[in-house]
């Protein structure tokens, strides 16, 4: 199962449903994505890294022990099918107050850093961590039930609070298989605040992607490129 397509909740399980049919969750035949929600092993087996970050993302939304949730960063990117280039993070970032429409300009710029601890939440049983960030977003999308940021909004936010390699690797494949436009990045690059955290980065990315980068690797290739300060290349 690759990158671009959507994870399918519905292979997951919560484990008094299956108590309750006389099936013992708790067995090898079943895998614990987190507390209280199993996927049968053949199936984890099969997942891509993307697929077994996004299958933690639903079951935290079936849960939903932290009322309604938007998740947006690398969570986000794990549910739409993105690629990334690094191991998928043991922090799954949710936005705060993401029920109440505000104004962007006006939030208090944060980064994962400058969360006070009690406001990071882990999750009960094994399995990565759920932690709130500051940020709004006005427009969710809802995939398979669970609500994200826009594919857009999500690239902007990973060239913020990610590396560039990640950032690039996800903006040219969203390119490439229009989940988004260079017009859509751009635009959610105007609404940073003019000193915002990672404005720059964001721009850059928007800049750079290129829906004609036909692998992760060839987005790799360009980030090294224009860090040498090379000529950007002609792609076909």
């Amino acid at each position: 199962i690759g990158e671009g397509v959507a994870f399918d909740p519905s292979v997951l399980r919560l484990g008094g449903d299956l108590r309750r049919r006389g099936v013992e969750p708790l067995s090898s035949q079943w895998h614990r994505v987190r507390r209280g929600i199993f996927v049968p092993e053949t199936d984890w087996a099969r997942m891509s890294p993307t697929h077994r970050h996004a299958a933690f993302v639903h079951g935290a939304a079936l849960c939903r022990e932290h009322g309604r949730m938007v998740f947006a960063r690398t969570a986000s990117a794990a549910v739409h099918g993105l690629p990334r280039v690094s191991a998928w993070p043991e922090i799954v970032p949710i936005l705060v107050d993401a029920g109440r429409p505000v104004d962007r300009e006006k939030l208090v710029e944060a980064d994962d850093m400058a969360v006070p601890p009690r406001a990071k939440t882990r999750a009960r049983g094994s399995g990565p961590v759920l932690r709130r960030v500051a940020g709004m977003c006005e427009n969710p999308v809802v995939l398979n039930g669970v609500a994200v940021t826009p594919v857009a909004r999500t690239i902007v936010d990973l060239a913020r609070y990610d590396s560039l390699e990640n950032a690039m690797a996800a903006a040219d494949f969203a390119l490439r298989l229009a989940m988004c436009t260079t017009e859509d990045l751009m635009a959610e690059v105007a609404v940073i605040p003019k000193h915002g955290h990672g404005r720059p980065a964001a721009r850059l990315v928007a800049d750079l992607a290129d829906s004609r980068s036909g692998s992760v690797g060839e987005s790799l290739s360009r980030v090294q490129l224009f860090r040498l300060n090379l000529p950007r290349p002609v792609l076909q």
